[in-house]
């Protein structure tokens, strides 16, 4: 889908290949990638006092292993979830509330009161560790190793005794909706979020900003075209799986280009998608749809 506010670029691959081959797969998770890197440098580049004085030594890859650093000059970007009003059962995932009152996936968009804490006072979000009280579920270098390829996961016989627990590693776990919302916008939210701060409130997207600036901005991706993590950056949500909210806010953040798989619960509804082709929206969008039987012509 390509909104007709902006100018158009078509970029034609140097291959031939059938628009359903699993290869062309294999290419544009390529280019999300390559996306997905650039949005990450971004955002840190916006944040930083002096980007325009920084960027010329920006590199990648400080710090050491997977725990919680303190930098010199340097911008953390961390997708570590926050632990909010109570756990998940089993711990495995973050449980997916904000600070609005009882599970997002229950209410609507603001649709519930503020959550309360054992005083009976409005929830404050607490930067601490869970082990401390708070809110945030960091890394243990002790009990979760430094590195991912720890010698005490590749053993059948870790060393407990120094503080290593094997189940530390699947406690808490975030999901890619906050974890791409997270690089979309520079703000920490919940597990299912989309681009929302923990008030379930929106929050500006790079792309969003982007356009601000006269910018084209939008998703290609090989998944479904508001699935949570292209979604993200281009929908505001206090659930990812909220069908009438992924249908809706897409449209008023009005990206340039939405490439991507129809299916599932994660695509425009199909009045919109009629609409685009013949109806009143047909004016600002053109729709695209694939044809399995032609294939794309080879340029040298």
């Amino acid at each position: 889908m390509h909104s007709k506010d902006a100018p158009s670029r078509i970029i034609t691959p140097k291959v031939g290949l059938r628009i359903d081959d699993t290869r062309v797969r294999i290419r544009s998770a390529i280019v999300v990638r390559i996306s997905q890197f650039l949005v990450h440098t971004l955002t840190l580049l916006r944040t930083l006092p002096n980007s325009s004085l920084l960027c010329t030594n920006l590199k990648l890859g400080y710090g050491s292993g997977l725990s919680f650093q303190e930098l010199d000059n340097k911008i953390l970007v961390t997708t570590t979830p926050p632990v909010l009003q109570e756990t998940e059962p089993g711990n495995h995932y973050a449980p997916g509330r904000t600070l609005l009152e009882g599970k997002a996936a229950d209410h609507y968009d603001r649709q519930a009161p503020l959550a309360m804490n054992k005083c009976g006072f409005p929830l404050e979000f607490n930067p601490n560790d869970v082990s401390e009280g708070g809110h945030m579920a960091f890394w243990d270098n002790t009990k979760g190793g430094e590195f991912p390829w720890d010698a005490n996961y590749h053993t059948d016989t870790p060393d407990l005794e120094s503080g290593f627990d094997p189940e530390f590693i699947t406690e808490h776990a975030t999901d890619s909706a906050a974890t791409a919302g997270a690089f979309a916008t520079g703000v920490k939210m919940a597990r299912g979020q989309m681009s929302q701060n923990l008030y379930e409130r929106e929050v500006e997207t790079i792309i969003e900003e982007a356009m601000k600036c006269g910018l084209a901005g939008g998703v290609v991706t090989t998944v479904p075209m508001f699935h949570a993590t292209p979604g993200a950056f281009i929908i505001h949500s206090n659930n990812r799986s909220n069908r009438d909210q992924l249908r809706t806010s897409w449209k008023a953040v009005n990206p340039t280009l939405v490439m991507g798989v129809c299916g599932g619960r994660y695509y425009p509804y199909p009045e919109d998608l009629q609409s685009m082709m013949n109806g009143t929206m047909s004016s600002q969008w053109t729709l695209l749809t694939q044809n399995n039987d032609t294939l794309a012509k080879v340029r040298n």
